[in-house]
């Protein structure tokens, strides 16, 4: 594979900074209690926050491995882009919002002029605007371009998920067999 440092991304790629709203999925969880358990932590309205973020476009990232993704329909029809992070989470975003010019996905290290804190990612978080709070991955550890959208609970179970009345006591592999 094509293995880059933390060190070469900091120093190889231009920085940018933007300032963006993360939002947890997950917010008001605990009110839809009320009507039948959810799944995760029962947050109630709180899990937001906005930050100003630095770091490189994940995009410039792609395209310094393969530069020629961008003109090759082939080579990113039905893509994603799968991110791991340290902790085990994995997620995957459509490879057309990284490489869109004007998609903002970063791998930040700073966050509002320091470094990022532990607690919010340190030392390389993805920042993907306009995508729900888990899609944010924090302490990144592996991004691939793959074929499919990777199947684990934070992707494709319904702990993120709006269910229908009808799926209300339904299992994960209840659901499945649908």
């Amino acid at each position: 594979g094509n293995n880059l440092k933390y060190s070469e991304i900091l120093s190889n790629f231009k920085q940018h900074e933007i300032t963006a709203t993360i939002q947890c999925g997950g917010n008001r969880r605990k009110e839809y209690n009320i009507y039948g358990k959810t799944s995760g932590t029962a947050w109630l309205g709180r899990a937001i926050s906005t930050a100003k973020w630095r770091g490189v476009w994940l995009r410039d990232v792609i395209l310094s491995i393969h530069p020629k993704i961008c003109d090759d329909e082939n080579m990113k029809q039905n893509k994603w882009v799968t991110i791991k992070s340290i902790d085990d989470l994995e997620i995957s975003i459509p490879i057309e919002k990284v490489l869109n010019p004007n998609g903002d996905v970063m791998l930040a290290f700073r966050m509002n002029g320091d470094e990022i804190p532990r607690d919010h990612g340190y030392p390389l978080r993805l920042i993907v605007p306009g995508y729900a709070g888990i899609r944010n991955v924090k302490w990144v550890k592996s991004i691939e371009i793959t074929d499919e959208e990777t199947d684990t609970p934070w992707q494709t179970g319904i702990a993120y998920k709006m269910l229908p009345h009808y799926s209300k006591k339904a299992t994960q592999q209840e659901l499945d067999t649908l």
